[in-house]
């Protein structure tokens, strides 16, 4: 049977061309383009995702730092008021008269 083949199809079977024909290169291409575009958009997005959230995380860390710093800032105001209103009370005593205010 394999006699009854003739040659120029026994020819572009060797050689590769097959049933396939001159086309095959384009329908190699459009599958290939058809798996890594979306693959390749899936892979853009999440990039710019993991970028977008840690600039929101940079963002939100910076602004409760700031909050954190005018919390202290006010605390030590406080703290600074206090020990001014103290002094002002305690400047002109002596020891034993502010240990006998104590009693």
């Amino acid at each position: 049977m394999p006699e009854s083949i003739p040659d120029h199809e026994r020819m572009s079977a060797v050689a590769g061309r097959g049933r396939r024909g001159p086309g095959a290169a384009t329908y190699r291409l459009l599958f290939v383009a058809a798996i890594s575009v979306p693959l390749l958009v899936t892979a853009a997005g999440a990039w710019l995702s993991w970028r977008a959230a840690w600039k929101e995380a940079e963002q939100d860390t910076a602004r409760a730092a700031d909050a954190a710093a005018e919390l202290v800032r006010r605390v030590l105001d406080g703290l600074l008021l206090r020990i001014d209103r103290a002094n002002g009370i305690l400047g002109g005593l002596r020891d034993e008269q502010i240990r006998a205010g104590e009693q």
